[in-house]
């Protein structure tokens, strides 16, 4: 096994979607604005899905990834290191530390490290589940590490996935899946000729001849609240 294991507590992470839902979270911001505070939009982004399919998923469980000569793969150390992500992280402003802390303890990760052990390249899920906060010091960039982060914690959850599937197949799992901003040409154009990518499509406008109105695109935004 390798030394990232195999992720089954998938429970958890569905525990924690489901109490992020739209609906609850509309509810507290109506709440909150009928006792007189409002909230400002400070911080949007928006982003295009991908996602593993059930082929690529079973492709990806089989593939034997091997870092290279120098480096090794693990998870995150959630008690030490939570610090160092979130101080990476473009978005930390918008989420303290702690909940970093908690999704590394309780959800999978992965870190790669050079031969003295320190931690050089990684990525988390956030609370919906996605793939996030890919990360590689700019010192350590140019030898494949941010998509061996990416693609071995995408094959921990698939492999999980995959597993759970063969025992009882009419089982619900969360999908691996990630946003790519729309704005961040590079990864977009490297995710979209991906073999293990594939691009979350609109089924609305299929008779279409505009491929592009089949994109979906998601925004995110950060309030601030105000009295």
């Amino acid at each position: 096994m390798s030394a990232l294991g195999d992720f089954t507590s998938l429970d958890r992470l569905r525990d924690l979607v489901e109490s992020l839902t739209d609906g609850e979270r509309s509810l507290q911001m109506f709440e909150i604005e009928r006792e007189g505070s409002y909230f400002v939009n400070i911080e949007s982004n928006e982003c295009l899905p991908f996602y593993m399919d059930d082929d690529q998923k079973k492709q990806i469980v089989e593939i034997e990834f091997e870092a290279p000569d120098g480096y090794t793969v693990g998870s995150v150390k959630w008690e030490t290191e939570h610090k160092i992500l979130h101080s990476h992280w473009h978005y930390n402003f918008t989420t303290p530390a702690e909940i970093f802390r908690d999704r590394l303890k309780y959800l999978p990760s992965v870190g790669v490290r050079a031969e003295d052990g320190y931690l050089v390249a990684w990525e988390m899920l956030q609370s919906f589940g996605q793939l996030t906060n890919l990360f590689t010091l700019e010192e350590y960039r140019g030898n494949g590490l941010g998509v061996l982060s990416e693609l071995s914690l995408a094959q921990v959850l698939a492999r999980s996935i995959v597993n759970k599937n063969r025992e009882n197949p009419y089982r619900k799992e969360l999908q691996v899946f990630k946003y790519v901003s729309h704005d961040n040409y590079d990864v977009v154009r490297g995710t979209m000729k991906h073999p293990l990518w594939s691009l979350w499509k609109s089924p609305i406008n299929r008779e279409s001849s505009d491929e592009n109105k089949d994109y979906i695109v998601w925004a995110f935004s950060t309030f601030e609240c105000k009295k």
